[in-house]
């Protein structure tokens, strides 16, 4: 059976029924109902006058019917405040809609019975739910007729409350606040409450906040607060419950009637619930309605928030995973706009990310770029080189290209991920590129060099350009090496290059690398230069003050933009390493000579850490024992450095360092061997050239007297102290600077020749 115009018109009219009709035009989808249905539930939901007769009565009757269907197909069961009849008979409706005081009277002689006798023998029309609640909360002895007094919670928990529910509060809140502002009247409020029935919010008439008990924001309205109630019964049965009046078990409230509706959030899990409280001769069966109605926009606009939060997620770990892997990937939708565009795609390619994300493809690359041609015509590429343009800059690389397809075969957009030809991609294993030594391999004691090697501590933690001063021998490199192994950049290579020992022309490429086919010789495939090997890791340039003016402009472009070209290419590759130099000379002296650039010296110059020589330490002694136990380890038999020799050592000025002092003593220990000796003496070490010159006073490279005698060098070293002491006036550290030794090593020599250094006798 239809509905006239006229009936529908005056429906559409009332106020509450438009903004309810759009609530329930979005839930019929998952229903499954036509409009008529829903148009139907309304007219019963909301008609509180309707057109009088015949048409009035079958209005109504298929309305009901419709809801019935309605209730059983979305599987929820809702508690009216009729008593069950057989709702197949029109006349028993219309009878209980025109009688509603007549059954509240049946109501009030339930209540005032069990009141008395603490039971009911004979139930007029009561609603089984509700005669269960009455005995829970007679149960717990609670008094029918003392003033309302709801339980509010402390303030700290309920601040904990409201932060835990913060979602429901900021999607129901929009909800409530529209309903209140349009269709409910001023005997009306509406509670949001939290699944365990403690009042949240509360929305209405400011009126409607007064004179209503405790029923305030913090109330805890379970049936053990306040015995039998909507809100309470509700958690209980988890269903939509509307009580009127004397169902209420608290006499203060029987001139009220609530409908609450449980709130489920879009896992399926209560949240709240919503309670619309009003005075009982308001109450019409629409109540329900609305409660339901309200309940379940909530839940819709929750489970949208949270299927939006969980696509966000899995954005955002689709991000942290692409971005994470080596290989470069670039997505596009089927606009050509880039969706991904990975930190691997800006480091290969050399492009900012903010350049290329959410830019159309055809903006960012040039036409010539191989994808560009692959993905208008919907091709896809398989493993093979590809060539990306940018800003007239061309970056080959390997890697495949797909399209995706879309809805119903549309075009989806394209996938492409690629990698650095392997011609051009450093291996992090690579021999020659490791650093071996660390803090611990450095071996000193004298307070000058331990004070190095805590500046040398310090730089490595920071990202700063080092520039390493020293003599040859006195370990560059080794402090590089450790540098290296215990700063950040230590994950990657540690890739060395000697300025001098590489001819000029061939510098620059050495660094750079070449493209395939950039000079005459040049290997076809291309190479790959040191700056490109030691990306992430830590470049040492030893020898600076050797590297050739022309070179130096260049090395200077790549500190100042952190990129560089190979030669013969157009791609401006990004450097990121740690700088370490190295020089053997006073740098600054070169800048004065015009041999070496001043800016560049300011961009390696920034910290400086000077190693001291070996003839400025005062622990050289301990060092002769710590290479002769190396020395031992490495050539398998054991020795010993006699008395005489040890003299001598601790004599001698070392211009080679360390090195010199590593390679005298392996260099005796092999000779001792060959004599069948375990002892290093002093005919040793008189046959390294350097030492015996030395003695001698000599700068030739003539052959030792085979008549020397060992005494007569004591005699002539005792008369060369005792005159210097004379001159120094007796100054220990300005006869040891004027001799070349330590202080420590003239106190010996002083106590073994029994000089007197106040009379220089």
């Amino acid at each position: 059976m239809q509905i006239e115009n006229s009936h529908v018109d005056w429906i559409l009219s009332n106020q509450t029924i438009r903004l309810f009709w759009i609530v329930y035009i979005q839930s019929k989808r998952d229903i499954g109902f036509d409009e008529e249905y829903i148009l139907l539930c309304r007219i019963s939901l909301y008609n509180s006058v309707s057109p009088s007769g015949t048409k009035r009565i079958c209005c109504l009757n298929m309305a009901i019917r419709s809801i019935k269907t309605l209730l059983i197909t979305s599987g929820k069961e809702v508690i009216c405040h009729m008593p069950p009849i057989n709702y197949s008979s029109t006349e028993q409706q219309l009878m209980l809609l025109s009688n509603l005081h007549s059954y509240l009277s049946d109501v009030r002689h339930n209540w005032e019975y069990f009141i008395k006798h603490g039971k009911i023998d004979r139930c007029y029309g009561l609603r089984n739910e509700v005669l269960r609640s009455w005995e829970r909360t007679a149960a717990k002895n609670i008094n029918p007729y003392e003033p309302i007094d709801a339980a509010l919670i402390p303030e700290p928990s309920l601040k904990k409350r409201i932060l835990e529910n913060e979602e429901l509060i900021a999607v129901a809140s929009p909800f409530l606040e529209a309903f209140t502002a349009t269709a409910v009247g001023p005997e009306f409020r509406i509670d949001l409450t939290d699944k365990d029935a403690v009042i949240l919010k509360q929305f209405g008439h400011k009126k409607n906040f007064k004179n209503k008990g405790r029923f305030v924001i913090g109330s805890f309205c379970s049936e053990e607060s306040i015995g039998t109630n909507a809100i309470g019964l509700a958690v209980v049965l988890k269903q939509p419950v509307q009580l009127i009046g004397p169902e209420h078990f608290n006499a203060n409230l029987c001139y009220r009637t609530c409908a609450t509706s449980p709130i489920f959030d879009g896992k399926g899990v209560l949240a709240g619930f919503i309670n619309l409280a009003g005075n009982y001769e308001t109450a019409h069966i629409h109540t329900l309605g609305i409660s339901m109605a309200l309940a379940r926009g909530i839940e819709l606009e929750l489970k949208q928030k949270r299927l939006l939060n969980e696509k966000e997620t899995t954005a955002s770990y689709l991000k942290k995973i692409v971005d994470t892997i080596h290989e470069g990937v670039i997505a596009t939708d089927n606009n050509g706009i880039i969706q991904i565009f990975n930190h691997a795609s800006s480091t290969i390619l050399g492009i900012p990310v903010e350049k290329a994300l959410r830019k159309n493809i055809r903006e960012v690359f040039d036409t010539n770029s191989t994808i560009m041609g692959k993905i208008d015509n919907h091709k896809r590429i398989i493993d093979k080189k590809m060539s990306f343009f940018y800003q007239n800059k061309r970056r080959t690389v390997k890697g495949s290209s797909f399209p995706l397809e879309g809805k119903e075969n549309t075009n989806g957009g394209a996938l492409t991920v690629f990698q650095e030809d392997d011609i051009f991609q450093p291996k992090r294993n690579a021999t020659g590129f490791n650093a071996h030594f660390t803090f611990d391999d450095i071996k000193g004691k004298s307070k000058k060099f331990l004070a190095t090697i805590q500046l040398a501590k310090k730089a490595a933690v920071i990202p700063s350009n080092i520039l390493l001063y020293g003599e040859s021998g006195t370990g560059k490199e080794l402090f590089a090496q450790a540098i290296h192994n215990a700063s950040n950049f230590s994950k990657g290579l540690f890739v060395g290059i000697n300025c001098s020992a590489i001819p000029e022309d061939l510098i620059e490429s050495e660094l750079f690398g070449y493209e395939g086919g950039a000079f005459t010789g040049s290997r076809k495939e291309g190479r790959i230069g040191k700056f490109q090997w030691a990306d992430g890791g830590t470049l040492f340039l030893d020898e600076i003050n050797s590297m050739p003016l022309s070179m130096q402009p260049k090395l200077l472009r790549v500190l100042q933009n952190l990129s560089f070209t190979r030669i013969g290419g157009n791609t401006e590759i990004p450097f990121n390493a740690r700088i370490i130099a190295a020089s053997n000379t006073e740098l600054w002296n070169e800048v004065k000579e015009k041999r070496f650039r001043e800016d560049l010296f300011y961009r390696l110059d920034v910290v400086s850490i000077e190693i001291p020589p070996l003839r400025e330490l005062d622990d050289i002694d301990e060092l002769i024992s710590y290479y002769c136990i190396k020395t031992t380890n490495r050539l398998n038999f054991n020795f010993k450095v006699s008395d005489k020799a040890k003299e001598i050592l601790l004599q001698y000025s070392w211009p080679g360092n360390t090195r010199e002092l590593k390679n005298v003593i392996e260099r005796c220990a092999v000779i001792a061997f060959s004599r069948n000796s375990d002892c290093i003496d002093e005919e040793d070490l008189l046959s390294y050239r350097g030492i015996r010159n030395f003695l001698e006073g000599q700068n030739t490279t003539s052959k030792i007297d085979e008549s020397f005698e060992p005494s007569k060098l004591d005699s002539l070293e005792k008369k060369h102290i005792q005159q210097t002491l004379s001159q120094m006036k007796g100054n220990i550290t300005k006869t040891a600077e004027r001799l070349g030794i330590t202080r420590k090593t003239l106190y010996y020599k002083i106590k073994k020749y029994n000089l007197n250094p106040k009379s220089g006798n």
